[in-house]
């Protein structure tokens, strides 16, 4: 008796449903990306330590795990420089740095998992393979949060940078009459610092 193998639809079915999921990944996956660019692009281009388009470098296949443990770093010192830039206080925040790092480095031991378990399961050691990917269950659910942790900090700097540090739209009324907002540091202030310590040691 012959064995009839799936039925057509059942393949076109499934075909259908990972191209749906596949989709859908790399849709939220630009939708984040998309925040971290729009974040590094309400910093002031001198305080920039990558351009805001070299965030979507992270969607290269493998090339992108590696790219996020420099590009995290790097977003978080831009932030960090614009405030300074803006004089506004440093000391409380993280501009997303532990989150991200650990979503970053999460990645690249996620990956280590995975090679460790198959070599595991193709050498025959079910058990260790077993252990190995109840390891990587707790890894996979810490990536996931501070990878969301990192979403949601980026993108409240992005509004804090775009609107200001009290949540004015440049130009408003409100940033007009608020004389205790923060000013730009300008060339001129940098100037002024440079004569004070010149007239200090005169």
């Amino acid at each position: 008796m012959n064995q009839q193998g799936p039925p057509m639809e059942f393949l076109a079915g499934f075909l259908v449903c990972m191209i749906v999921i596949l989709a859908i990944v790399i849709l939220i996956q630009v939708l984040f990306l998309m925040t971290l660019f729009r974040t590094q692009k309400a910093v002031d281009e001198r305080n920039r330590e990558i351009s805001p388009g070299m965030v979507f470098l992270t969607l290269i296949p493998l090339v992108g795990t590696f790219w996020v443990l420099f590009m995290v770093p790097k977003l978080a010192n831009s932030l960090r420089k614009e405030f300074e830039d803006r004089g506004w206080h440093t000391d409380s925040e993280g501009f997303g740095r532990t989150a991200g790092s650990i979503w970053a480095w999460g990645g690249l031991v996620s990956i280590l998992i995975s090679v460790a378990q198959n070599v595991a399961q193709f050498g025959g050691n079910m058990e260790l393979g077993m252990l190995i990917s109840l390891v990587s269950l707790p890894v996979s659910l810490t990536i996931l949060v501070c990878w969301i942790l990192y979403w949601v900090q980026m993108a409240q700097y992005g509004k804090r940078l775009r609107e200001g540090e009290r949540g004015y739209q440049p130009g408003s009324l409100e940033d007009d009459y608020d004389d205790h907002r923060g000013r730009r540091r300008d060339e001129s202030d940098r100037f002024d610092d440079d004569r004070r310590d010149r007239d200090k040691y005169e």
